[in-house]
């Protein structure tokens, strides 16, 4: 008869040495959950609005990459940005304040003579 081995688990995960003892042995904070905030901006639909319309811009060769500091305009992915908050627009119809109404109607019609103007330069 052969002698059946198990096996043996161990866990490495590192314990936060300020862990308290309500935890579980065993147990870990999320990942980052210990480090300093960073000044991220709140998250709103503003910000939303300005975010994709910062990615359109990227892809429109209006600025540079920020996560690689080139300009590369890539016009397939400024117009499905550009769709994309056409998209939100009729969504969202009746239920964005005026001011959010009117961010949105103007970074899209921005946004879509852009395009446009990049659109003719390709010719």
């Amino acid at each position: 008869m052969s002698e059946e081995r198990g096996f043996t688990v161990r866990d490495r995960r590192r314990m936060r040495p300020d862990a308290g003892a309500s935890e579980a042995p065993g147990t870990q904070t999320p990942k980052g959950a210990d480090r300093p905030k960073t000044s991220l901006p709140p998250v709103d639909f503003t910000g939303f609005v300005v975010g994709l319309a910062q990615m359109a811009l990227v892809h429109l060769g209006e600025v540079a990459d920020p996560a690689t500091g080139e300009v590369r305009p890539d016009l397939e992915q400024a117009r499905h940005t550009i769709d994309i908050l056409d998209m939100l627009q009729e969504k969202t119809r009746g239920n964005l304040t005026p001011d959010e109404a009117t961010l949105l109607r103007t970074v899209s019609a921005d946004l879509k003579l852009k395009f446009v103007r990049a659109s003719r330069g390709r010719d």
